[in-house]
């Protein structure tokens, strides 16, 4: 074995740990050197703002004084812009430049650029999606994956000839309080495009336009084509015009899902330049998912579909749909869309040309909706689908060719609705439905006039089934022309022919008044005596269209709604009293109902005296006799008579005594005096024990005749209706002393 010798591997050693402690100290020399600290570099009129850019370190700040610049700027490192106010520090481009170009990504989410206002930049370099970034962000350009934070600004006058007339981003952007005004590019994004995921806040697109050329134009305000999340922000009189080919989106397109907050689309327009060409989405077009959260779509206009808004799919949740317009080839003024579940949506006053006036929709789903005064010029007034669930929910006049409320062109299910007012060319004024199957369940279907059409009409076969649900004020109320209606428990009223075709059932339906609350104002609550109270069936339906819970009362309503505070009439009447109740005492009368509400009570003794109000009362009466006493009971709904026999008795006599003046002396006048303990309406009846005439009287004068004897027995009878008793009285006559005169012979 080889073997160094010692000397040359102490050397080794020795020179490793000098390298070691070498490098420790260089490497302590770089930590102890501080960092730079961040500057920030103002600005003032008359200076460059390049100049202080070029100058900056990353990290810095450059705060820009009130001032108008021209400059067309590069912003390459990572260094935050910011103006004391975007309404006070205005960025001019220099002719035909844009006026800021940020690229690289060393800027990211720690750059901000905020408080300026970019005026005046011009892009130029074709007009397709191949003409970035020469053509794109007249205003303001992000290129190579730079994010900086953009908040508080004004991008305004700007122009691109291909896309983002204001800004043009290639990657994610956020926008914070930043508005797009009066920008304008031929491609797509008349303010912004941004090719990343989007999140605007707090910002505004007013004045913007996409004017499209041969390669047709998306999105007038903004066009993002990934995701989208709006949130409190505003799209006003932005504009597409397509061109030759297709335009979408007057206030703004995604590619992507779009879910938007508490926003509002007015006034957009989305325009087709030849009549070859279409523009679709007066407001908003979204080709995925639409998730639309209490933003309103109010008076746009689309030149094909979706005047207010188009989408492959939406949910809307206390969203609005009102006064859109869409033009020749119109599917859904106010909303054209896939599949749709929209709650607590309204859709007023929106009007197409073609079809769908509210609402087009693929599957749609509708709970606790409005759609008010909508208009098609062909069919589905207020809402057209393929297949519709409906619940809760008002269609209340809208008009269209045929299905002025809603056309199901096959599958359905209409629960707790209210069609109201609606009318279309004589075909449905209600529903229209094609082939089926259709269910319609607890839904009132009226008008306040007599409507020259159908109220529900089924033409492409299948199967209807209609159960408990008004159908009044029509000049038909069900017709088959295909397929067959199977209907029952419904109530008919008003109508010229209750059905017409194929339609079978009907054993339990009923004809009468369904007593609206108020139908000039659109209450269509039922009240009483409403024929549609209790008179339905259960159906599987549990709830009202208010939210109560059915059945109320007896049973299930016909109609949208369950009748509440109903009062139930009164039913078995009955009066009793405690009689025979003795003369003077109180007399105890009550009445009973099997059946009744709120039921108030009245009665009639039968003696001429006030009457009673109370369901128990007492009352004396001033006589024996039989009285016949009559208690009223009465609600709102019903009155109810019935009567009682009250007999009233004599006080039983108790206690008789009789008494005399006597003794008296013959020829004066003895007086008799009967007495009782208790008794009523008593006679007296004296036989003076002489032979002479009876006497009547509790207290009776009489002068016995002179007679051999001294003593007389009186008896006096007393009697009653209830009861007679008799006592006796000794009368003592004292005779009287004759003295004669003494003859002396």
């Amino acid at each position: 074995m080889f073997t160094q010798p010692r000397s040359r591997q102490f050397g080794f050693i020795f020179a490793v740990l000098l390298a070691s402690c070498a490098l420790l100290f260089i490497t302590s020399l770089t930590l102890a050197i501080p960092a730079k600290p961040a500057n920030t570099i103002v600005v003032n009129p008359g200076e460059s703002i390049q100049a202080a850019i070029d100058a900056a370190n990353p990290g810095d700040t450059i705060l820009i004084n009130a001032g108008t610049y021209t400059e067309s700027l590069t912003l390459n490192k990572a260094v935050s812009l910011t103006g004391v106010s975007s309404t006070t520090v205005i960025i001019h481009a220099v002719p035909n430049e844009r006026v800021l170009t940020v690229t690289g990504s060393i800027i990211d989410t720690s750059v901000v650029i905020s408080g300026l206002t970019f005026m005046g930049g011009n892009a130029e370099g074709g007009a397709t999606w191949e003409s970035c970034p020469a053509g794109c962000g007249g205003g303001v350009l992000i290129t190579e994956t730079a994010q900086p934070v953009m908040q508080n600004l004004i991008v305004t006058r700007n122009s691109a000839s291909a896309m983002g007339g204001g800004l043009y981003a290639n990657g994610p952007l956020s926008l914070t309080g930043v508005t797009f005004f009066s920008n304008t590019a031929q491609y797509g994004g008349g303010g912004a495009y941004i090719r990343g995921a989007t999140s605007i806040v707090n910002s505004s697109f007013e004045d913007n336009a996409c004017v499209g050329t041969a390669w047709g134009c998306f999105g007038g305000g903004l066009k993002a084509d990934q995701a989208i999340e709006l949130r409190n922000s505003k799209f006003v009189s932005n504009t597409v015009v397509s061109g030759a080919v297709s335009g979408y989106g007057g206030g703004a397109y995604g590619d992507a899902r779009a879910s938007v907050t508490n926003s509002q689309f007015e006034n957009n327009r989305c325009l087709n330049e030849l009549v070859s060409s279409f523009c679709s989405g007066g407001g908003l077009f979204v080709m995925e998912t639409l998730v639309s959260i209490e933003t309103g779509f109010v008076n746009n206009y689309a030149a094909d579909s979706g005047g207010g808004a188009g989408s492959a799919d939406s949910v809307l949740v206390r969203s609005r749909f009102e006064e859109n317009q869409c033009g020749t080839g119109c599917f859904g003024s106010g909303l054209f869309t896939g599949d749709v579940t929209a709650t607590d949506t309204v859709f007023i006053d929106n009007s197409s040309s073609l079809h769908s006036g509210g609402m087009e929709a693929t599957n749609a789903t509708v709970i606790r909706g409005l759609f008010k005064g909508n208009h098609s010029l062909s069919s589905g007034g207020g809402l057209r689908a393929e297949h519709v669930v409906v619940t809760g929910t008002y269609f209340i006049d809208n008009v269209a060719g045929f299905g002025g409320g809603l056309y199901a062109r096959y599958s359905g299910r209409i629960v707790n609705a209210v069609f109201a007012g609606n009318s279309d060319g004589g075909y449905a004024a209600a529903i229209r439905v094609g082939t089926g199957p259709l269910e319609v369940v607890h839904t009132t279907i009226v008008s306040p006039t007599l409507v020259n059409s159908a109220a529900i009409k089924a033409s492409g076969g299948g199967t209807i089934n209609i159960t408990d649900t008004i159908i009044a004020s029509h000049t038909l109320g069900i017709e088959s022309l295909a397929g067959t209606i199977n209907e029952d428990y419904n109530l008919f009223f008003g109508n010229t022919i209750n059905v017409s075709g194929t339609v079978s059932g009907g054993t339990h339906d009923v004809f009468g008044n369904p007593h609206f609350v108020d139908p000039a104002n659109n209450d269509y609550h039922i009240a009483q005596p409403s024929a549609a109270i209790n008179a339905g069936v259960d159906a599987g339906v549990y709830t009202d269209l208010d939210g109560n819970v059915r059945p109320i009362g007896g049973g299930f309503d016909i109609g949208a709604y369950e009748a509440i505070n109903v009062i139930t009439p009164i039913t078995g009447l009955t009066a009793v009293n405690d009689s025979p109740t003795q003369f003077g005492e109180e007399t105890i009368l009550v009445a009973f109902v099997q059946a009744g509400d709120q039921v108030s009570y009245l009665w009639d003794f039968g003696d001429g005296s006030a009457p009673g109000t109370y369901q128990s009362v007492t009352h004396t009466y001033p006589a024996v006799g039989i009285y016949t006493a009559t208690a009223t009971a009465q609600n709102s709904v019903s009155v109810m008579t019935a009567t009682t026999r009250v007999t009233i008795t004599d006080v039983p006599l108790s206690g008789l005594a009789a008494t005399n003046s006597s003794p008296t002396a013959i020829g004066d006048v003895t007086i008799l005096t009967a007495t009782i303990n208790a008794g009523s309406n008593v006679t007296y009846t004296w036989d003076f024990g002489d032979g002479s005439a009876l006497a009547l009287g509790s207290v009776v004068t009489h002068t016995y005749p002179f007679s051999n004897t001294s003593y007389f027995t009186a008896t006096v009878t007393a009697m009653n209706s209830s009861n007679a008793q008799s006592a006796t009285t000794m009368i003592i006559i004292i005779p009287t002393r004759v003295y004669l005169p003494v003859v002396v012979r």
